[in-house]
């Protein structure tokens, strides 16, 4: 499954001071309908089967029911990425009827010291009331948070807020976005966590998402990588690593990537990173068994969907002998992880 990122304009509603994507203005010709329609077809004639719409707040639009229905009838499956705080239950299910599959929402957590990031008093409130909408209107939910400096005591908290809103089985993943190209000023000139802060720190909220029945993982292509933890069997749900994923300009291998079984897909340590990484224990996979489970061939979801389409649809299944039958049992085998 090919996924394209389609941006429809860059200007948002929130100024969080992670960002790096918002603009205080548009290029006219830029975010003009038309203009979206045609970036949105190049995607789907260049092989994407999955468009993700995001931004800038592409719920800014009034034309996004349009946009996603376009994308629909194109033949895409259509994810929306978004802060929800402008969905309310009949925008929601409104955007579903168009061709909605998917939301990424982006949630950093529970009342007013998250809107200091946000930099959008009362925003926090309003995305929770946007991500039950798309919920309740049967769009399927990430919820997607960054780990940043600002952040990193905020996470923890974030499940039981989830718990709070939505009945955790109807979510997907917490997403967890480790940024590498923080803004920087002269009065914050390093606003990195480094790699034993962030390997706690998403400890820590992995292992009360647990307690609640969420789970976690990291974005694609954001570390750190796995060889931060010591215990790589407690945190290998936290990655996808898909062959082909070893090559990145924006990081890099330090030594104990030499002798590590995921050298094939892990592009190794962010280059802000690296110095650091490389004057502290790591710990390189060196078991085949999990070289397996932090790998897959595809998108997670996409595995999933495709295991189940050939076990129900292409009749693939298994001939085995069953003594209770007493002859020939058909039986069918899906991987779930």
């Amino acid at each position: 499954m090919r996924v394209e990122r389609v941006y429809t304009h860059h200007r948002c509603n929130q100024a969080c001071t992670f960002c790096t994507y918002r603009r205080p203005s548009d290029e006219p010709g830029f975010a003009r309908t038309a203009a979206v329609r045609e970036r949105i077809a190049a995607a789907i004639r260049g092989g994407a089967s999955e468009i993700v719409l995001t931004g800038g707040e592409p719920a800014m639009r009034t034309d996004l029911v349009e946009l996603i229905r376009f994308a629909a009838q194109a033949g895409a499956a259509v994810t929306l990425e978004t802060n929800a705080t402008l969905i309310d239950l009949q925008r929601a299910r409104d955007l579903r009827e168009a061709g909605l599959k998917r939301a990424r929402v982006h949630v950093i957590g529970d009342g007013p010291e998250p809107e200091e990031v946000s930099q959008d008093p009362g925003g926090s409130a309003r995305t929770w009331v946007g991500l039950r909408a798309l919920v309740d209107a049967g769009v399927a939910v990430t919820p997607v948070t960054v780990l940043t400096q600002a952040t990193q005591h905020l996470l923890p908290l974030l499940p039981a807020a989830l718990a709070r809103v939505v009945d955790p089985s109807a979510l997907a993943a917490i997403e967890v976005v480790v940024p590498s190209d923080l803004p920087r000023t002269a009065a914050a000139p390093s606003v990195d966590l480094g790699p034993a802060e962030l390997a706690a720190a998403l400890q820590r909220v992995d292992d009360e998402a647990k307690r609640l029945g969420l789970s976690v993982c990291l974005a694609p292509a954001s570390g750190p990588p796995p060889c931060a933890f010591e215990h790589h069997g407690r945190i290998a749900h936290l990655y996808a690593l898909s062959p082909g994923g070893a090559v990145r300009a924006d990081h890099r291998r330090v030594a104990a990537c030499s002798d590590c079984l995921v050298a094939d897909r892990c592009p190794g340590w962010p280059q802000h990173l690296a110095k650091r990484a490389a004057a502290i224990p790591l710990f390189p996979v060196q078991n085949e068994r999990l070289r397996r489970r932090l790998s897959v061939i595809d998108s997670v979801q996409s595995q999933v969907e495709r295991e189940l389409v050939v076990a129900n649809f292409l009749n693939t299944s298994n001939l085995s002998v069953s003594e209770r039958a007493a002859g020939l049992q058909r039986e069918h085998l899906i991987r779930v992880i």
